[in-house]
């Protein structure tokens, strides 16, 4: 998976830089990561002045450090992040050095049915609807998706249940089932997408997503997540075109595919679900969420517009 790679990446980095400043790696002092975390963020220059290793951004200190106290974790060692001197390092660097958040736009009901409307009907648009469908209604992380099987979904009468062999909040844990009963409309049901997808490409066994040439050929092997994330802007481009096509300009102007990437599904159907005033904790049921505070900044953005004091003032 994408993401322990990029664990074990960060964690030889910690220690390579370790072993140059002849400090311990494991366990490792708050000192040392502090150390550490400034050397990322201010980069590393040579003696003529030029770059032996740029500034890295916020989020990438971040993975690192979670990666450090969870490598300490999985060893035994205990790990204080809480130390002041660690915990003011990082604050400062937060305060001199934080940029703006750039998250992906959440793809919320609304603008799924516009990018739904323009899918064609051909092989690829019907893999491309129940892709779109069962990530949203799932709220399905891209490499959760697309690892999926045919053996992991149980066909029941009021609906579906995907099992989840081990999912990034529980790595390792138990299975956990999804469950997405169908919908209440034919154009927009994950459900009988899925099956009209199944049915098409004849896929009985294996890997539940694939990749589809132009000419309607369908590969065995597995569709990578990347291309989950090229799927939905693909998708918002079409759905661009047709909205503009169609004289919607405000729709038009929203659909920027540069906006829209492969967390956009996971993401709208949290914002959905609370703007419909589904309950935090059956949310996070759904979305496997162990922390309620990760889950609040997608509440909020929903509450944003949908409960808010401007809308009340008559304007």
């Amino acid at each position: 998976m994408n993401t322990t790679r990029a664990y074990d990446a960060d964690w030889r980095h910690f220690a390579a830089w370790c072993e140059r400043q002849q400090m311990q790696a494991m366990p490792a002092t708050p000192r040392a990561v502090a150390g550490y975390l400034t050397a990322l963020v201010e980069g590393i220059r040579a003696v003529d002045g030029a770059w032996v290793e740029r500034p890295r951004s916020i989020a990438t200190l971040a993975r690192r450090l979670a990666t450090i106290r969870q490598y300490h974790r999985l060893a035994g060692h205990s790990f204080d992040s809480r130390d002041p001197v660690l915990r003011e390092t990082w604050r400062g660097i937060q305060r001199a050095h934080a940029a703006p958040s750039r998250h992906k736009v959440p793809t919320v009901t609304e603008v799924l049915r516009a990018w739904l409307r323009a899918l064609p009907e051909s092989t690829a648009g019907i893999r491309d609807r129940a892709l779109l469908l069962i990530g949203f209604a799932g709220a399905f992380r891209r490499s959760e998706l697309v690892a999926l099987d045919v053996a992991d979904c149980a066909w029941h009468t009021d609906g579906l249940i995907i099992t989840v062999p081990q999912s990034r909040s529980t790595p390792g844990g138990p299975a956990v089932d999804i469950g997405l009963p169908y919908g209440a409309h034919a154009e927009t049901c994950p459900i009988r997408a899925l099956a009209h997808w199944m049915a098409i490409a004849n896929i009985g066994e294996g890997p539940l997503f694939r990749p589809v040439t132009r000419h309607g050929s369908i590969f065995p092997q597995r569709l990578s997540d990347r291309a989950v994330a090229l799927v939905i802007k693909r998708t918002v481009e079409v759905a661009r075109d047709a909205a503009r096509a169609e004289g919607n300009t405000v729709l038009a102007d929203a659909l920027d595919p540069a906006r829209y990437g492969g967390h956009s599904l996971r993401a709208g159907f949290i914002v959905s679900a609370a703007a419909a005033g589904v309950s935090e904790r059956d949310i996070m049921r759904h979305t496997r969420h162990k922390r309620a505070d990760t889950l609040l900044k997608y509440v909020q953005n929903a509450a944003l517009l949908r409960r808010n004091a401007a809308a009340q003032v008559g304007l």
